[in-house]
């Protein structure tokens, strides 16, 4: 046989005054009256904690991380999905507080990473364009280089003949190849 709970100490907790369901002794069974005093308790915690501020300083720590991570691994396939996830947010909100914070979306900042790195290694090295493409995490030669015109104005070849640094080799009859033999 089920024991009956007496309906005057079944009461809502975190309210500000404790209502007792007296009332209800007629019409509600003991069930009912538990699942809505664990109805409203979940409405009111709820309540409760969406109202209360987020802090803001691990907000920005939690994002400067998610830089420092983009910057790690920028080469590596990224989504939206894993780094909402290592900032424990939904999608939605990560994209929301990252811009609010970086300034950028998570995507904008992550092809900003890669262009910057690919214009480095354009300018001060002789790989060619089809390994800085995917050293840089990029899927194809094409979407590379349609990031690359969009960001900078210039396709890779035409930024590299600007602005690389040219090879100064060191003519044989000149003061300062000759210093250069007697060392």
């Amino acid at each position: 046989m089920r024991k009956e709970i007496p309906y005057e100490i079944i009461r809502v907790p975190y309210c500000s005054s404790f209502r007792i369901f007296s009332v209800y002794t007629k019409s509600h069974s003991p069930e009912y009256l538990f699942l809505s005093c664990l109805h409203r308790t979940l409405c009111l915690r709820t309540r409760l904690l969406l109202s209360t501020p987020v802090d803001k300083d691990k907000t920005s720590d939690s994002m400067a991380d998610i830089t420092s991570y983009i910057n790690e691994h920028f080469a590596e396939d990224i989504t939206i999905k894993d780094l909402a996830e290592r900032a424990l947010l939904s999608p939605y909100h990560f994209i929301r507080l990252f811009k609010k914070q970086v300034g950028f979306t998570p995507h904008e900042y992550l092809v900003n990473t890669r262009i910057n790195t690919a214009r480095y290694l354009l300018k001060n090295t002789g790989m060619s364009t089809k390994d800085i493409c995917f050293q840089c995490g990029f899927s194809s030669e094409s979407v590379f280089c349609n990031a690359f015109k969009k960001n900078t104005g210039q396709t890779p070849s035409t930024y590299r003949s600007d602005y690389s640094i040219p090879n100064i080799s060191l003519a044989t009859n000149t003061p300062l190849a000759d210093a250069w033999e007697r060392e």
